[in-house]
């Protein structure tokens, strides 16, 4: 903040005697310059305020430059907290949430908003290179400054198709593609996806939905992903009834767990040896 600077002049009168000893005031000199009380302003912030300096040398304006400062004051705390409510969601609407992908499914849980619903992509089973991670790819696709045709040097992105044809509960969702929805959980802090059990824990953790754990075939021809948790109530994007593969897909396959009594896997007892693994999207 700036402060202005008020400079008072005084006049001060020199006595001396006369003849008889007598003390005589000498009369005050005349000044060629105007009056000393002018009003001189000061800056404060973008605005100056006069200040008056009476014949005491009392500055006559003192009070009000101390209300403006704290009217200034005020006004930048209505400034700020305009600033901040323009932060804030509207009416009805949380601000914070925890967000996750409901795969294998158009939409979200009554728990939870959706935000917006799309396809399941991922690199191809036989791409030695490319990303590991499955996407959830939006339906209006926007793009910046694209170049026509295949390039050389690029990494590629294909759909992904359920693969699941000897697991007699979900037959009849094999070689067709998988939906997704990206779900917020609003007032929601955290997420968590446990491998292994569709149950959430018990202490004020919410089951956003159950499924299976899926990835890509493990064999020596199909490359690694990253495993999901694929809705129990799968839906699907149908492909035509015997429609091949175009080979350039990645395949979402069951995840079975491998159990060894003597060390080496996971621990048997409780798990099975063979058994395919369940999962569960937890929100808190």
């Amino acid at each position: 903040m700036l402060f202005g600077t008020v400079i008072i002049a005084f006049q001060i009168s020199f006595a001396s005697t006369d003849n008889e000893g007598r003390v005589r005031q000498n009369p005050p000199k005349e000044s060629s310059q105007k009056d000393e009380r002018s009003i001189q302003p000061v800056a404060l912030g973008t605005e100056e305020i006069p200040l008056d300096v009476n014949k005491h040398g009392n500055l006559a304006g003192y009070g009000n430059l101390r209300k403006r400062r704290y009217d200034n004051t005020e006004e930048q705390k209505v400034s700020a907290a305009d600033d901040q409510s323009n932060l804030r969601s509207p009416p009805g609407e949380s601000a914070s949430g925890a967000v996750y992908v409901r795969w294998g499914h158009h939409s979200c849980p009554s728990s939870s908003q959706l935000v917006y619903t799309g396809s399941a992509a991922g690199t191809s089973y036989a791409d030695s290179g490319g990303g590991v991670n499955q996407l959830c790819l939006s339906q209006n696709p926007v793009y910046d400054s694209p170049v026509a045709g295949v390039g050389g040097e690029r990494s590629f992105v294909n759909g992904i198709e359920y693969q699941i044809s000897d697991f007699p509960y979900l037959q009849s969702k094999n070689t067709h593609d998988v939906p997704c929805a990206v779900c917020l959980a609003p007032a929601r802090v955290a997420k968590l996806i446990i491998p292994g059990t569709n149950v959430c824990p018990s202490n004020g953790w919410t089951r956003e939905y159950g499924g299976y754990l899926m990835s890509e075939r493990g064999n020596t021809v199909h490359k690694r992903s990253m495993h999901i948790c694929v809705d129990r109530e799968m839906q699907l994007i149908p492909r035509s009834d015997g429609a091949p593969s175009d080979g350039l897909r990645q395949l979402l396959n069951l995840v079975e767990g491998r159990c060894s009594p003597s060390g080496g896997g996971i621990p048997c007892g409780p798990y099975v040896h063979g058994y395919e693994l369940t999962c569960a999207v937890c929100t808190k």
